[in-house]
């Protein structure tokens, strides 16, 4: 039954598009007995025989009893759903280890009282809740969905479900929502041991970006401007790129390079490092400038910490 069950919830799934907000109609609703519904069908079917076998009026009335008690189930279980409209209102920023905190809002169409559970599918842990819609307000959910690794963090297929009334059949459906999440760095705390000594170490940049000092090559990027293209470059070797310059500013703003890590170490490890270092000037108000191979980010948690999340992976 269950390699029949993920079989089935695979096709369904491929067949599931990526929307902004999902309302279920007849086409994204689905209907099956839970166990006790299928057990009490076996016993009405029990019921029904023995009535043929022996003409007993009262085994008769008892068996076609349960079988409207399922269909009026079935009908009551379609009306949970049907209508609900499913959308993201937000996310929050997460470090990679944490859990990401999608924000849920069900809206229904009518006053009609709905309880309603909420489940990520393929999530090795389980990752959902419960919510009730009462007098036509609006429910608001969270689903924490871990965050394993940084970057992008598309929120996963979650089912909507429902056995209300009696708990005899089982109304659910898939939804896909176009929502992606940003997860952080995990912040690894950096003493300084095994870190170049530039001797500028705590007050260690004296230049911003700037028009004064050229700086180095970095890759084009729509917008910037033409005059500061490297034709020669392009001549040579067929490949935009653009001249950075620097300029001069007072001491005390603390560099966060790169280049500040031996060349053996990993690219994760110099991304959680730069990502405490961060965070550590801001819990201590200084100025600090991040350098990443190919780009400077001004001073900014949200900008630095986007930078280090996104960083050898698509542009924002």
């Amino acid at each position: 039954m269950l390699p029949f069950r993920d079989t089935l919830r695979g096709w369904l799934l491929r067949r599931l598009p990526a929307v902004g907000r999902q309302r279920l109609t007849q086409q994204r609703i689905y209907l099956l007995p839970t166990p006790f519904g299928a057990l009490l069908l076996l016993v009405a079917a029990a019921v029904w025989v023995g009535a043929l076998n022996y003409g007993v009026s009262l085994a008769y009335a008892l068996a076609f009893w349960v079988l409207a008690l399922v269909c009026v189930s079935i009908l009551m279980g379609f009306r949970q759903l049907h209508g609900l409209v499913i959308a993201c209102e937000g996310w929050a920023p997460a470090f990679a280890g944490d859990t990401v905190g999608f924000q849920l809002r069900l809206t229904a169409p009518d006053t009609r009282l709905r309880r309603l559970q909420v489940h990520v599918i393929g999530s090795s842990t389980p990752v959902g809740g419960a919510c009730e819609l009462r007098g036509g307000m609006n429910a608001e959910l969270t689903l924490a969905v871990p965050a394993e690794r940084r970057g992008r963090l598309p929120l996963p297929p979650f089912e909507v479900c429902t056995e209300m009334p009696f708990g005899l059949v089982r109304a659910f459906a898939y939804v896909r929502l176009a929502e992606t999440a940003l997860v952080y760095p995990r912040p690894v705390p950096d003493t300084g041991r095994g870190r170049r000594q530039s001797g500028e170490e705590g007050a260690a940049v004296r230049f911003l970006p700037g028009n004064d000092d050229f700086a180095f090559l970095a890759d084009y990027q729509p917008g910037d401007p033409l005059r500061r293209v490297a034709w020669r470059h392009w001549a040579r070797r067929g490949s935009l790129v653009t001249k950075r310059f620097d300029s001069p500013v007072a001491q005390g703003v603390v560099r966060l390079d790169w280049a500040d890590y031996p060349q053996g170490m990993d690219a994760e490890s110099r991304l959680s490092r730069l990502t405490w270092r961060v965070l550590e000037c801001e819990r201590r108000s200084e100025a600090y400038l991040l350098r990443l191979p190919g780009m400077t980010i001004l001073p900014g948690r949200e900008g630095s910490l986007r930078a280090l999340a996104l960083y050898g992976g698509p542009s924002a």
